[in-house]
């Protein structure tokens, strides 16, 4: 009987001392995995992961490798694989009622479907009750409101675009006013807005608004090109002449833009933007002289 229970006890032990080196794995895996993953080596650190999930025992374990697991699966690029440890392991953390782990683990999948472009899912895991309200989710809800603030209104202008190559002007005029509405400084919008009524013949509504258009960005070349259309249509020389000569060296830089739009060439016949861009072109020598050094036999 003594020989019996001195077996048990020592089995017993066995099974705890076994227990504690596979515990001390773990952990000795998770640390190594850590320290591979900072130092930018995604790769060995998901050889190392890997070599732990065995001994991921308890809840707590399994919590700890499947964030870690679905992380450094994202960082080497396998998004299906990091999508199936992250939502297996927000599972398991919200059946346990791990609510620091569930927040972690949900801006996770947030991060991961809006570099997805998913911006519809990354919303639904940053505004989860776990997530929300959190650093994290605050800074990426904000990013995709933007975007999908971006993305709507590209839609509704090129509605208008599209009315606009159709002929009509005037429904067109009220897509980019849509547009405006969200983003009243939309140089595209406003761009787009103030050709259509070049288009109808309102030439002093056209430069109003082109002029909106170029002060929020005049990098646009086709705003100018449109003021210039406007200007020499409405009989407004002294306006051209300005704009001519506050962007005479873009003009000159594009000189073949210039010839080849026809509708500019009719609107302004006399082009008055050729004798600027002349007088602004580096002169040339037509006779070169040959300095000697005085040091030559010839």
């Amino acid at each position: 009987m003594k020989k019996a229970i001195t077996s048990l006890v020592f089995f017993i032990s066995l099974i705890l001392t076994t227990s504690s080196f596979a515990e001390e794995d773990f952990s000795a895996y998770m640390r190594e995995a850590g320290k591979e993953f900072k130092a930018n080596e995604p790769k060995k650190a998901l050889t190392t992961l890997l070599k732990a999930e065995p001994l991921a025992t308890t809840d707590t374990e399994k919590l700890r490798l499947g964030n870690a697991l679905g992380w450094t699966f994202f960082a080497t690029e396998n998004n299906d694989k990091a999508r199936e440890y992250l939502q297996k392991t927000l599972e398991l953390a919200i059946k346990t009622k791990e609510s620091k782990i569930a927040k972690k683990v949900s801006n996770n999948l947030g991060v991961l479907e809006y570099t997805s472009g998913d911006l519809d899912k990354a919303e639904h895991y940053f505004n989860n009750q776990w997530a929300k309200n959190s650093p994290t989710s605050d800074k990426y809800l904000n990013m995709i409101q933007q975007q999908k603030q971006v993305s709507q209104i590209n839609q509704i202008i090129e509605s208008g675009v599209k009315k606009f190559l159709d002929g009509k002007f005037t429904e067109a005029i009220i897509e980019y006013d849509k547009a405006l509405a969200i983003t009243p400084n939309n140089s595209r919008a406003l761009e787009y807005k103030g050709y259509a009524y070049y288009r109808l013949g309102d030439y002093d509504k056209a430069i109003t608004i082109l002029k909106i258009a170029e002060e929020t960005k005049s990098e646009r070349f086709n705003i100018i090109i449109n003021l210039m259309k406007a200007y020499c249509s409405a009989k407004k020389t002294d306006e051209l002449e300005q704009l001519i000569t506050k962007y005479k060296q873009s003009l000159a830089n594009k000189k073949e833009v210039l010839e080849a739009d026809a509708e500019l060439n009719k609107a302004c016949a006399d082009k008055p933007w050729l004798k600027p861009i002349e007088s602004n072109a580096p002169k040339t020598s037509e006779t070169s002289e040959t300095i000697v050094s005085p040091d030559s036999n010839t």
